[in-house]
């Protein structure tokens, strides 16, 4: 049936990885998905003044926030990120998805686009943020 009520920020998780195995991402203090359309234009002098489109490019980005944790053998650490998406280039699997089985998820494969390190003030924590492309559809569901 899925959740009945507004879901709370903390069950609402990213996971990464090879298709089937994928980890969620220890830490996380923040995850969004943006997916747009880009509608492509047809307005014509036969438009009567008024803009026209039709369907266009659909895509999806998304984006995580979380702790750095300095071990390389940590799953999906900053290590894996670099190594698998930055220096080898390659897509890994991502799903959104709640703690409730019968929620929505929204999964594909994704591209990452930049690893940010960020170390604030003393004493503060150090976090890393990512984002990612995802390449193909997105598959949208509930499991």
């Amino acid at each position: 049936m899925g959740t009945q009520t507004v879901v709370n920020s903390t069950d609402f998780a990213l996971y990464l990885g090879a298709s089937g195995s994928e980890t969620q991402i220890a830490h996380t203090t923040d995850a969004s998905i943006s997916i747009s359309h880009s509608p492509r234009e047809i307005t014509s002098k036969d438009s009567a003044g008024w803009q026209e489109f039709l369907e266009g490019i659909r895509g999806a980005t998304g984006s995580a926030s979380f702790f750095f944790i300095g071990d390389a053998s940590a799953a999906y650490s900053l290590h894996d990120f670099y190594t698998q998406c930055i220096t080898n280039r390659t897509t890994i699997h991502a799903i959104y998805q709640t703690s409730d089985s019968a929620d929505i998820t929204f999964e594909g494969d994704v591209y990452l686009s930049s690893v940010e390190i960020s170390s604030p003030a003393a004493e503060d924590n150090v976090t890393v943020s990512i984002s990612f492309t995802f390449t193909g559809a997105i598959a949208v569901a509930n499991t």
